[in-house]
C-alpha cells in the first residue's frame, strides 16, 4: 500500500505468478526470476537482458510515458557503466574523477564534520584507508560491516582476543612476581641519565618480566595452568571443535613463553608493558590526524651496564600477515598497508621519552610481529624477518607522506573504489573491481 498502483514491483510479481511454479526452493544466492526488472538493473548485462526480453507485462510498457522513462533509465545505466569502465581502464595517475567510482565531493563537508567529531583514528583505520578508500567510507564512516555469524569454529576475533588476554595475564604475573616462582626480579627506573635496569623498585618504576632460564619448567607450568583455566571458561564454537582448537591455542601460547625463556636472558631483554593504551591526552599527534590504539607488548633491551639500549614494540598476529622477506614489511609500512608498527613505535617513544620520531629515538626503537605458530622453530625466524628499525632509510618519511596524502583525499571526498588491495575480506563485489594481490602491486 506504500506504492502507487501498477508499480514495477507489483507488475513484475503478477507476471511471475502466471508462470509455472518451481518444484524446489532456490539455493542461497539463486533467483528463479528470469530477468531483473529494468528499473532495478545495476549492470550492463542485466539491463540488456531486461530490455530484450520482450516481457512487456513485467514493465508496464503499455503506458508510453513509463516506457520512455524506462528507456531513459537504461541509457543512464549504460552511461554509468561506460564511465566506470573508462575510469578503471585508465592509468591511476590519469583518471578523471567519477561519482560512480567513489569520488563524492558533495559529502566532503559532512566528512569534515565526521572527522572533527572522530578526532582520533586507529592504525587499522589508516590501513583500511590505504587498502581502499571506498571501503573506509562504508566501514568507518557509515558503520557498514560484515555480519559476524555464529559458527562451529571459533570466530577469529574471539580467538585472537582470548590469546591476547591469556598472554597479558601470564606476562603481567611474571613481571609483578605473582606467578609463584621465586626468581630474581627487576625494574626499569627513569633517572636523569635515562632509563636503567635495577633490582629494586622506585617511584614510577616499571616491573619487568624476567625469564630466568633456570626456572624454565616453572614458567611453562604456570603458563599452561593459566591458559587452561581461561580456555575452560571460554567455550568458543562447537564443543567438539573447541576441544581440538584449544590444544592449538595452548601450543601457540607455550611457544611464545618458551621462546622468551630461551632468548630473553642472552639478549638482556625484558618484556615490560602489556596492552598499553594511548589516546586522548596520550594520543599520537601527527598534525593532520591524531591516533589512538593499544600496543600488545613493549620489550626493553639493556646494555650489560644496565642502561636502556633499545625499545622493541611487539604486535601479536595471525599468519595472514606473514611475509617471506623483511623488505616486504618495510614496503607495507611505506604504503600504509601496515600502520600498526610505526604508530605503536611512536606511542612507545612518547611513553618513555615524552617525544617521538626524532633521529635519536628512531635509532633505538624497533617494531616486530609475534606470529601465532604451533611450530616452535618458526617463532624466532618469523620474528627476526618482521623486525624493522625505525631508522630504516626513508621509512618514516614515506610512511608519513602516504598517510598525509590519504587523509587529504578523505577530506576532499575522494573515496575511489580502485585500487582495491586484496585483504582477508573480499570486497570485489561491493567495489565492482578486481582486488589487487599484495605481490602484484606496482
Amino acid at each position: 500500500g506504500l506504492l502507487e498502483e501498477g508499480n514495477v514491483f507489483a507488475s513484475h510479481l503478477k507476471a511471475q505468478q502466471n508462470t509455472a511454479p518451481e518444484d524446489r526452493v532456490p539455493m542461497p544466492g539463486e533467483s528463479f526470476l528470469p530477468i531483473v526488472p529494468l528499473p532495478l538493473c545495476r549492470a550492463k548485462d542485466e539491463a540488456l537482458q531486461a530490455a530484450t526480453s520482450g516481457r512487456r507485462d513485467a514493465f508496464d510498457t503499455e503506458n508510453v510515458p513509463q516506457a520512455s522513462r524506462l528507456l531513459e533509465h537504461l541509457v543512464q545505466m549504460l552511461d554509468i557503466e561506460t564511465e566506470r569502465q573508462a575510469f578503471l581502464d585508465a592509468p591511476i595517475g590519469g583518471r578523471t574523477p567519477s561519482i560512480f567510482c567513489g569520488h563524492i565531493e558533495q559529502i566532503k563537508d559532512k566528512i569534515a564534520e565526521w572527522f572533527e567529531l572522530k578526532r582520533e583514528l586507529s592504525p587499522t583505520a589508516l590501513q583500511t584507508l590505504a587498502e581502499c578508500r571506498y571501503i573506509f567510507l562504508l566501514e568507518r564512516v557509515f558503520g557498514i560491516r560484515d555480519a559476524r555469524m555464529a559458527d562451529d569454529t571459533p570466530d577469529p576475533m574471539d580467538r585472537g582476543g582470548l590469546i591476547h588476554s591469556i598472554l597479558r595475564e601470564i606476562y603481567n604475573a611474571v613481571a609483578l612476581g605473582e606467578c609463584g616462582i621465586d626468581a630474581p626480579r627487576y625494574w626499569a627506573v627513569k633517572t636523569a641519565a635515562g632509563w636503567i635496569k635495577r633490582t629494586d623498585a622506585g617511584v614510577d618504576a616499571i616491573p619487568l618480566a624476567a625469564f630466568v632460564p633456570e626456572y624454565g619448567k616453572e614458567y611453562m607450568a604456570f603458563a599452561k595452568r593459566i591458559a587452561s583455566e581461561r580456555m575452560d571458561a571460554a567455550h568458543l564454537g562447537h564443543p567438539g571443535v573447541w576441544k581440538a582448537e584449544r590444544q592449538k591455542i595452548l601450543e601457540i601460547i607455550l611457544n611464545f613463553i618458551r621462546h622468551d625463556i630461551e632468548t630473553c636472558a642472552p639478549e638482556n631483554r625484558f618484556p615490560a608493558l602489556f596492552e598499553l593504551k594511548f589516546g586522548g591526552d596520550t594520543a599520537v599527534d601527527l598534525g593532520e590526524v591524531r591516533l589512538h590504539g593499544i600496543i600488545d607488548r613493549v620489550d626493553l633491551i639493556f646494555t650489560d651496564t644496565g642502561n636502556l639500549q633499545k625499545v622493541r614494540v611487539l604486535d601479536y598476529k595471525g599468519s595472514s600477515r606473514k611475509h617471506s622477506k623483511r623488505e616486504e614489511y618495510v614496503d607495507d609500512i611505506c604504503r600504509n598497508l601496515d600502520c600498526q608498527l610505526p604508530v605503536y613505535a611512536f606511542a612507545a617513544q612518547q611513553f618513555f621519552f615524552g617525544a617521538f620520531n626524532t633521529p635519536e629515538l628512531n635509532a633505538m626503537t624497533e617494531a616486530a610481529y609475534c606470529f601465532y605458530d604451533r611450530e616452535f622453530s618458526k617463532i624466532g625466524s618469523a620474528l627476526e624477518k618482521s623486525t624493522v628499525s625505525m631508522d630504516e632509510p626513508d621509512l618514516l618519511e614515506a610512511f608519513l607522506a602516504t598517510l598525509y596524502q590519504n587523509i587529504r583525499r578523505l577530506k576532499a571526498g575522494d573515496f575511489a573504489v580502485d585500487p582495491l588491495i586484496e585483504t582477508y575480506n573480499d570486497y570485489s563485489s561491493v567495489c565492482r573491481t578486481e582486488a589487487v594481490a599484495r605481490e602484484d602491486l606496482e
